[in-house]
């Protein structure tokens, strides 16, 4: 009996890289997620937003084959907004949303790319979070902005 528990063990150490990532992972203001997605696929956050936020929602693509999109979802499951590839180099930037309600919130990354994959890093901040050159926003100073992460 001894023997059949030790190789259970052995077998489920073994397979748990094989099985499948959770289906969905909380996301705390400020903390990034990362993750490698293949061609097509997607990963599925969530957070817990409150009404009136301004979240600022940014996909890094790192390295391999990545066209990142991130898409924003309501409590009730409503897309709210969505971008792909709308930021700096390439980048997926989703701002400009302000929460309707508390809630937990969903937020899709995807890899549109066709084939192969790639690497990512997934950030929601508070857009009063965000960090300016010289405290003055792009829009106004002309320069890039950069969030921390």
């Amino acid at each position: 009996m001894k023997n059949v528990r030790r190789a259970l063990v052995i077998a489920i150490i073994w397979l748990l890289p094989l099985l499948p990532a959770a289906a969905q992972a909380t996301l705390v203001y400020g903390q990034p997620a990362s993750g490698t997605l293949a061609a097509g696929q997607k990963a599925t956050y969530s957070f817990n937003g409150k009404k009136g936020e301004k979240p600022v929602i940014t996909m890094n693509a790192h390295g391999g084959n990545m066209l990142p999109y991130v898409a924003l979802y309501d409590p009730q499951g409503t897309l709210i907004g969505e971008d792909s590839q709308g930021g700096p180099k390439g980048n997926a930037l989703l701002q400009g949303q302000v929460l309707a309600a508390d809630g937990l919130y969903t937020v899709d990354a995807v890899n549109q790319a066709q084939d192969g994959s790639g690497e990512y890093t997934l950030v929601v901040n508070e857009e009063s979070q965000r960090v300016y050159f010289d405290g003055v926003p792009p829009e106004t100073s002309g320069k890039e902005a950069y969030q921390l992460s």
